[in-house]
């Protein structure tokens, strides 16, 4: 029988998130849509909008107000080839502004 040895975490956890991003095949996690929408809009439109959702390279994003979506809308182009940058998608990622809470 094959005697078992504990493993520390700090060895396992590096490991475990290796083979995870091994197996997940490039795919992004909500931090870091986060985090790429506000280096990509700036902190104050950050303060009026958030990423909702992501689905087939399109990101969904809730704005506070008609102002804000006009604001974002002027500066789109800009934030998507910000976002594509950071995001590294195998295709491009375009998004779609929505009113709602931000």
């Amino acid at each position: 029988m094959k005697e078992h040895k504990p493993t520390s975490m700090k060895d396992l956890l590096p490991r475990s998130i290796e083979q995870l991003a091994a197996k997940t095949g490039g795919l992004i996690y909500e931090e870091d849509i986060k985090e790429a929408w506000e280096r990509s809009a700036g902190k104050e439109a950050s303060r009026h909008s958030a990423p909702t959702q992501m689905r087939r390279g399109v990101l969904f994003v809730s704005v506070d107000s008609p102002v804000w979506i006009y604001q974002l809308n002027l500066k789109k182009d800009e934030i998507e080839k910000k976002l594509n940058a950071l995001l590294k998608q195998k295709g491009p990622v375009t998004i779609k502004l929505r009113a709602g809470e931000g």
